[in-house]
Order: structure tokens, then C-alpha cells, then sequence
């Protein structure tokens, strides 16, 4: 038992998820919502536990999904003194990706896989209390009681064994800053964050190839996808769709709502389409005021669109410079605001020119990108320029996977990372077109340039 006034509360987040490596797990699995650990994953929770073996710890909860109990039966394993692992459903994963009822095991069925589990442990949440099917956000309230009764109720040195929710959540309660921060595999201690955001260009327009199109359209600016746009963002769905993605945010054009409708159709996960006015088209290239359909209208012809989503960007600014990057300032702002109120990974869906300003805005360099093509960002950590609280990095293995087992305090930065793919084209033997269409293209970006 911890003998000094100073309490230190440890907060691990599980090691790699069988499902993040086999995509096909989850249609014969017993429960979609509770994978095991990869042989990565068994790794990095066998390197946590020699990181933690002489640290000084009265208690370990864990949340009941079995890569929380396996990731915790690890770190006991490696220590000279046993600890009980006891099962609280209080600091488990956000229920908007959980099945209902979660889909874990009895205490029993773990207990005779983990022996360390405590049979006997009264968890301190009975009953999960119900919480939205869109907001991340709304495990909170939950988390809190159940890490300040724990707090209360338990005295000395407390180890959780969690979930990015949960984890980010203890920051947002106990931290001296009071900021949520969403971690990455395996990050104890001092946490580090790893995220990714997928950048996706509408598909080909169809005044692309029927130039008499705008003369009777309803707004000259708001064409719908081609046919070859609609086969192009299919096969953009078929990329995306086992890529783990908590949001869509969508310019609310509907060649960019289309786009999003097909990539939302095809997900493993169901995905709401938040419509955006800050990702729009540069203002030059719009009608005034721009000729979109309203949120409700959309809703009828894209079934996915959020109508209650509340725009970060309230109004657009009248006097946006001309050109393609006159919409940097205002996609800077609708940015900054995104991150700070949606955690997770999240998928933009914009145009030519918005997607050119958040190229800018994350890694300083404008890149102007064809139809269809996806954008990969991952928010990683700059340990060469910031110092190391901890100073021990376990990451399972050869390589460095950014976010991953990481004890550190260093503040994030954004990376366009390589992605190599095979270019598609929609009909690609009838009407080939240069790889700038609908590429996957291969960006390499220094860290933090």
C-alpha cells in the first residue's frame, strides 16, 4: 500500500486488437465488440509489464473486454507480488461501439483464462446507464463517477486497464490541465495521442463531361456525381470500409454528401454525415450565397446525413479572397474547431481547393489532389524535438508504429504519411484518365514540416 500522501493513478490502454490486423475476425467471432489481443498486442502488454513490474501499485481494474483483462493479466504476470484484476464495467469502452449488451464474457469464463481476475470484486457501475449512439463524448459522465468512486473507495496506488475513451477521459477528470486526450495502444503513464484523419475529394462531377449541364440546373454549383463519380466513390467506400473511422464530415455540396453516402453505405460501422459549410468549395467558384440543398433535403436523398449536426463555421465571410487558397483561414478555423470537438479518427470529404487548404493547415505544404483521392494524416508524436516525461517507449517489436505503446508527454503533431495503392478509375477500360483521378496517392511529409 502506497505509504506517502501522494496517490498515483496509472491508466493503460489495451495492446493491439485482433481486428485491427484481420479484418475477416469479426464475422465468425462470438462478439464483434470484444477481440483479443494480436501477437502484437501480447507483445507490447508483455513490455508494459516489465515497464511496470517495480512500480509501486495497490490495484488493478480493468474494463471486462478480454483485450483489457489479457492486456492486465500481463502486467501481473510480470511482477514478484500477485494483484487481483478486478472487473469494472464502469470504465469501459464508449457503448456507441459496443453491441448491446457488450459483448464480454462472464467473470467466470474470464477467470478461467485469466487467473489474476477477482471473482469476488463488486464492480463499482451495476448497470450501465444508456448514452448516445452518435457522441463519443457521452461515456463521460459515466467514467467520471466511476473513477472518483474508485478514487474514494480504494486508497493507495490504482492502475486502470482501458479504453482510448476512458483513458482520455481520466485526463479531462484528474489532469492538471483538464484536457481530454486520446491515446494511442498500450500508452501508459504520461499519455500520447495518435489519430488519423482520411481526406477524401468528391468523385467526378457531371458537368466534368456534360459542359451544357449548369444552363438548366437548379444551381449552377451543386452538380451531382457522374456516373463514372459514382463508380469512383464506390470503390473509395471498398478502401475505407474495415478502416477504423469514428465521423464523417462532409462539405455540404452534393457531389461531396454523394461521395460521403457511398463510403458510409459500405463501413463495418454505421457512420452519420455531418455537413460542414467551412470544408465548402472556394467562394470564387460558388454562387452567392452557394447553391447547396438544405440539411433536410439531403436527408431525403442521403439517408446517413445528421440534420442535428451544428456547423463549427456558423457563417461564411462574405469577402473570402479570390483564388484557391482564399479559403485557408476559413478551413483553418473549422479545423482547429473539429479536433477540439470530435475525438477518434475522422473522415473529410471537401473539394479541390478546401482539401489544397487542409494539406496547409496540417503539414504546411498545399497540395492540390484529383477526384476521389484519399488523403492520409496520423497525429503522431515529435519525440526528437520535445522532451520525454518517462522515458521509456515500448512499442511490441521492430519499427516504430506512431502512437503505439508510447510513456511519454509530448505534444502532437500531424504527418501525411506514405499510402501506396493501385490508382482506380471507376470504368477503367472504357475511360481511362491520369493517375491524379481517384489515386491513392504517396505523400511524404517530414514530421512537423
Amino acid at each position: 500500500m502506497a505509504t506517502s500522501n501522494q496517490r498515483v493513478l496509472w491508466a493503460c490502454r489495451h495492446g493491439e486488437r485482433i481486428d485491427h490486423i484481420d479484418a475477416n475476425w469479426r464475422h465468425t467471432a462470438r462478439a464483434y465488440d470484444d477481440p483479443p489481443l494480436s501477437d502484437r498486442g501480447v507483445i507490447q502488454a508483455k513490455e508494459t509489464g516489465e515497464r511496470l513490474k517495480s512500480e509501486e501499485i495497490d490495484f488493478i481494474f480493468a474494463s471486462p473486454f478480454e483485450r483489457c483483462v489479457h492486456t492486465a493479466q500481463m502486467i501481473v504476470d510480470a511482477r514478484d507480488t500477485p494483484i487481483a484484476i478486478f472487473l469494472e464495467p464502469g470504465i469501459t469502452e464508449a457503448l456507441m461501439l459496443c453491441q448491446n449488451p457488450p459483448g464480454w464474457m462472464s467473470t467466470q469464463e474470464l477467470k478461467a483464462k485469466y487467473p489474476a481476475v477477482d471473482e469476488t470484486y463488486e464492480p463499482i457501475c451495476k448497470e450501465l446507464p444508456p448514452e448516445s449512439a452518435t457522441d463519443m463524448l457521452a461515456c463521460l459522465p459515466r467514467i467520471r463517477d466511476t473513477l472518483l468512486n474508485m478514487v474514494r473507495k480504494y486508497k493507495g496506488n490504482i492502475l486502470i486497464v482501458s479504453h482510448a475513451a476512458s483513458i482520455a477521459a481520466s485526463h479531462g477528470i484528474f489532469a492538471e490541465k483538464r484536457v481530454w486526450v486520446n491515446p494511442g495502444l498500450l500508452v501508459v503513464g504520461n499519455m500520447s495521442t495518435s489519430r488519423t484523419i482520411w481526406i477524401c475529394r468528391h468523385g467526378e462531377r457531371v458537368d466534368n463531361i456534360d459542359h451544357g449541364w449548369g444552363r438548366s440546373c437548379r444551381a449552377w454549383d451543386d452538380p451531382p456525381l457522374s456516373e463514372r463519380g459514382i463508380a469512383q466513390a464506390r470503390e473509395v467506400a471498398l478502401r475505407l470500409k474495415d478502416e477504423h473511422i469514428d465521423h464523417i464530415i462532409s462539405s455540404p455540396f452534393e457531389r461531396c454528401v454523394q461521395t460521403a453516402q457511398f463510403i458510409a453505405n459500405d463501413h463495418s460501422r454505421p457512420l452519420h454525415i455531418n455537413l460542414e459549410h467551412g470544408i465548402c468549395e472556394s467562394l470564387y467558384l460558388c454562387q452567392k450565397p452557394p447553391g447547396w440543398l438544405t440539411s433536410h433535403e439531403l436527408k431525403t436523398l442521403y439517408p446517413n446525413v445528421n440534420v442535428e449536426y451544428e456547423p463549427m463555421l456558423k457563417a461564411l465571410a462574405h469577402d473570402e479572397p479570390m483564388g484557391d487558397d482564399g479559403c485557408v483561414p476559413r478551413v483553418r478555423e473549422t479545423l482547429t474547431k473539429l479536433l477540439k470537438e470530435y475525438q477518434g479518427n475522422i473522415l473529410l470529404v471537401g473539394h479541390g481547393s478546401s482539401i489544397g487548404a487542409l494539406h496547409e493547415v496540417l503539414h504546411k505544404r498545399w497540395k492540390y489532389v484529383g477526384q476521389c483521392t484519399l488523403s492520409k494524416f496520423v497525429q503522431v508524436d515529435d519525440a526528437s524535438e520535445r522532451p520525454v516525461v518517462d522515458g521509456v517507449c515500448v512499442r511490441g517489436g521492430v519499427g516504430r508504429a506512431p502512437g503505439d505503446c508510447c510513456i511519454a508527454a509530448m505534444e502532437p503533431v500531424w504527418c501525411c504519411v506514405a499510402l501506396l495503392q493501385r490508382c482506380v478509375f471507376g470504368n477503367r477500360i472504357e475511360s481511362p484518365r491520369p493517375t491524379a483521378d481517384f489515386s491513392i496517392h504517396r505523400i511524404l511529409a517530414p514530421v512537423g514540416g
